[in-house]
């Protein structure tokens, strides 16, 4: 089993022990990680984790931020109906860490949940505002705007195994940001630990909250190449498998 391990690196640490497993990668860090959470992580440590325990429903083809590669989707899809609608066919066979089948509707959850959470300083406003032309779910006093889940919940929808995300206005990035920030979740995992259950009634309760009250701020499970498999607080230490 190769693994990944993270440390972070104070300016007086000086000397580290020889690594002893040859299948161990490790990484010396700067920063300290704050979450895992996908609705949450937004720079440093916290991206370079998830994005190794996560994946995409496309991703860019070789590092080039212009073209994209199908990955949890089978296909890279064009904009439809005037340039605003897009369906993404979910690949089968893809398995979450924990041995659940990915399905197109933890694709859904995936993709609400990451914009309905829209916590202070979150990249949530990224995806939101590509689908919906909001760069908030809170109006400028503040409140949650009446009509924000409807309008999340409208918008990506699941039609016939697919994933379909209809904007409200044409948005050409869109694909770059679902290829950066549109990462997949599993949805009975993450509801049967207390996580949003994914109706309105309980969506003020994620809105604006701290992922610290979310299993996903120290717990994962993606699909991603490694699995997590420990974050030391204390010695500032994530392990990966």
């Amino acid at each position: 089993m190769r693994s990944l391990l993270f440390l972070v690196l104070f300016p007086w640490a000086t000397a580290f022990a020889s690594v002893k497993n040859p299948d161990t990668l490790v990484i010396l860090t700067g920063l300290e990680a704050r979450t895992f959470d996908p609705a949450s992580a937004y720079g440093g440590t916290d991206l370079f984790v998830k994005y190794n325990l996560y994946e995409t429903l496309i991703a860019n083809e070789g590092g080039d931020l212009s073209k994209f590669i199908p990955l949890l989707s089978t296909a890279v899809p064009g904009p439809g109906l005037s340039g605003r609608l897009y369906r993404f066919p979910i690949r089968k066979n893809v398995f979450f860490h924990d041995g659940a089948e990915l399905t197109p509707e933890d694709v859904r959850y995936s993709l609400m949940r990451f914009m309905l959470a829209d916590r202070a300083a979150s990249p949530s406003y990224l995806l939101l505002e590509a689908v919906t032309g909001l760069t908030s779910t809170r109006d400028p006093s503040g409140e949650v705007r009446k009509d924000i889940y409807r309008r999340v919940a409208n918008a990506v929808r699941v039609e016939d195994g697919e994933v379909v995300v209809e904007l409200e206005h044409p948005f050409g990035p869109f694909l770059s940001v679902i290829a950066r920030w549109g990462l997949i979740i599993n949805k009975k995992w993450a509801v049967s630990r207390g996580d949003w259950n994914g109706t309105e009634k309980d969506f003020l309760r994620l809105n604006n909250s701290s992922s610290e009250d979310f299993v996903f701020h120290k717990e994962s499970n993606g699909t991603g190449p490694y699995r997590l498999e420990r974050w030391d607080l204390k010695s500032s230490e994530i392990i990966l498998s």
